[in-house]
Order: C-alpha cells, then sequence, then structure tokens
C-alpha cells in the first residue's frame, strides 16, 4: 500500500501519497490514519519527515490531529486542489527552490561588499532592526517579515539599486501565490533564536570590516532558511 519515500524532500512525498489515498479511498473521511511510528517504518524514514508531512496535512485542512489518538481524516475531497491549483503549486515549489537558490549564491557577496563599503549609520540601522527582532522574539510575535528587514537592509548597503531589486524579488519568490493556500511557516522559537544568532554574526562581522566571515554566515543564514522551509512543504 505504501511506497518508500523517495524525494529529495521527503515530507512532501509523504504528503502527496497520503493524499492520493485518502482520495482514493483508503483511508476515509473520519478514520485515524496509521501512527507516526507506523508511518515511519511504512515509508521508510525517521519520524521528522513524517512529522512535517502530518502538519502540512493540518494546515491544509485535510487531517486533524488529536492528542492522545492520532490523526483523522477530516476531508476527502480537497476540492481545492484541481488541477489549475495543483499546477501553481508545483510551480511554487520549484520557484522557491530556484529562488533559495540565487538567495545563497548572490546575498553573500552582498554581505561581503556591505562589509566593505558599510557606514556608522548602516551599522546602527542593522543594531536597531535587530533589537526589534529581539524584544519580538521575548514577546511571541516575530514573523518571517521582520527578520527580512535585515536582509534587505544589507542589500542597501552598497548603494546599489538594481542588487536592491534583484533581493526583494528574491524574497518574493519565496512566498506561495495566496491563490494556493500555502505560506512560509512560522519558524519555530528555537529556529528564530538560530536565524538571530546568525544576523548577530552577519552583523558583527560587517561592523568589524571582516567581508569573510559576513559572507560566511550570510550564507549559513540562508541555508537554515532553506532548511525550514522545505521540512514543511
Amino acid at each position: 500500500m505504501f511506497d518508500k519515500a523517495m524525494n529529495s524532500t521527503l515530507s512532501q512525498d509523504i504528503v502527496a501519497q497520503l493524499s492520493k489515498m485518502i482520495l482514493e479511498g483508503t483511508f476515509k473521511k473520519g478514520q485515524f490514519l496509521p501512527s507516526e511510528a507506523k508511518l515511519c517504518e511504512q515509508f521508510g524514514v525517521s519520524r521528522t519527515p513524517v512529522r512535517s508531512a502530518l502538519k502540512i496535512l493540518s494546515q491544509r485542512k485535510i487531517i486533524e490531529t488529536k492528542q492522545g489518538r492520532g490523526s483523522v481524516v477530516i476531508s476527502d475531497s480537497f476540492p481545492y486542489l484541481n488541477d489549475g491549483l495543483r499546477a501553481k503549486i508545483a510551480e511554487y515549489e520549484s520557484n522557491f527552490q530556484y529562488a533559495a537558490s540565487v538567495r545563497r549564491m548572490l546575498e553573500p557577496q552582498i554581505a561581503f561588499q556591505a562589509a566593505c563599503t558599510r557606514t556608522e549609520k548602516d551599522v546602527e540601522d542593522l543594531e536597531r532592526i535587530l533589537e526589534i527582532c529581539v524584544q519580538k522574539l521575548k514577546d511571541g510575535t516575530l514573523t518571517t517579515d521582520d527578520m527580512r528587514l535585515f536582509h534587505l537592509r544589507i542589500a542597501n548597503i552598497p548603494q546599489n539599486p538594481v542588487l536592491v531589486s534583484i533581493v526583494e524579488l528574491l524574497v518574493a519568490m519565496c512566498d506561495a501565490p495566496p491563490e494556493t493556500g500555502l505560506r512560509i511557516p512560522a519558524p519555530s522559537p528555537s529556529a528564530q533564536r538560530k536565524a538571530l544568532e546568525k544576523h548577530r554574526q552577519i552583523s558583527d562581522a560587517i561592523r568589524a570590516r571582516d567581508p569573510q566571515s559576513a559572507y560566511f554566515y550570510m550564507r549559513e543564514n540562508l541555508e537554515l532558511f532553506r532548511e525550514n522551509c522545505v521540512s514543511e512543504f
């Protein structure tokens, strides 16, 4: 009944297989899915992609997870997943990977240049953005958009409007079209703390006019971002 998950993004493969089974009636509305442990065994994966897949199905209102009981199917028709929408979701997932890849090539180099050309005003602005993000993390209100401001401000430091436009475009490409119902997931507090630690390292490197470190830490930060999003989608 189950095939071993083979996609590079295991959670996506599990989502696709479970969705297909629900549509075909293998799991009917009101029926519980196999336990996490059983799904891990049947898909041949660890708990992490299984839990990510169940979270995605829950966000899409296909299943509901009941504490201590498991995940129950609450929708077996998926009327929103017509052929056009399926194509849009597939296109978005590809575009996200392309945009994330280009960001990892371009933004570290921008951080390198920023460390060479920054002004005191640039450093102060980065520090202010970090302080706001740290406070929002403590308040539990920090969002992905808040953290993006840090990247956009760094893109402005070399004073090249073409670079700014490119980074803005790449950031926008990481957002799903509204009609897909998908969204960049809100990172966990732990993931947010790790991201802000990288932002701090990037900012400190720019302040110290250390372009090599700014490059390295920016690349690490963008890899953390990509991994977090891929684990959801």
